[in-house]
């Protein structure tokens, strides 16, 4: 769950970020806030105040899971690309270093630019993409959001960092017979995923 300052800390960063124009700093908080569901802001931070702490918890989850998936990154850093799923695996926008002993690829994730990446897919895809900036948005999101997150790059490696670390499974002399092997199956996958998007 979220302690109310921290719902209240995340929406004022968001107006800060992300002020309409030819509105004052206060003024936004109101439009965000009413795009919220409240009447203003002090009706949102009053509303959260005054819930008892039982109540809390899941009201301040669904209100930062909002927040989120409405902003667009504010760190001045390269951002990377993850989708986490319902069995808790998380896949990610990726570049290739190397091959193991199988003959299969090893990836990382990318660094991106995170304002261009989000917008771009918020406007192609179907599902939320969130924007996650604290360790505990970033737990919200794999245990319980799930769907397609943007993360800041020092965030993501402090937190995932066993998905950056996988320059031990590159081969140095990687056995290409299993190389073509596995591209070829990758492939079918590929071309059968294509086909199921055409045929729905």
């Amino acid at each position: 769950m979220f302690a109310a300052s921290e719902v209240i800390s995340a929406l004022k960063n968001f107006t800060s970020n992300e002020r309409p124009a030819g509105r004052t700093y206060c003024q936004a908080l109101d439009v965000h806030a009413q795009q919220l569901g409240y009447q203003s802001y002090h009706h949102l931070t009053r509303s959260l105040n005054q819930l008892p702490s039982d109540k809390l918890g899941k009201y301040s989850m669904r209100l930062m899971r909002r927040i989120c998936a409405r902003r667009l990154p504010s760190q001045d850093c390269s951002y990377c690309s993850f989708t986490a799923h319902r069995d808790g695996s998380i896949s990610y926008y990726s570049h290739w270093i190397g091959w193991d002993q199988e003959g299969c690829e090893v990836r990382v994730p990318s660094p991106l630019d995170g304002k261009r990446v989000t917008e771009k897919f918020r406007q192609s895809l179907d599902h939320p993409i969130y924007v996650l900036e604290t360790p505990k948005e970033l737990l919200a999101w794999h245990w319980s959001w799930f769907a397609g997150a943007v993360i800041p790059e020092p965030l993501a490696k402090d937190m995932l960092g066993s998905l950056f670390k996988q320059e031990h499974l590159v081969a140095k002399d990687p056995p290409m017979d299993k190389v073509r092997i596995q591209s070829a199956l990758c492939q079918q996958r590929l071309d059968e995923a294509a086909r199921k998007r055409r045929s729905r």
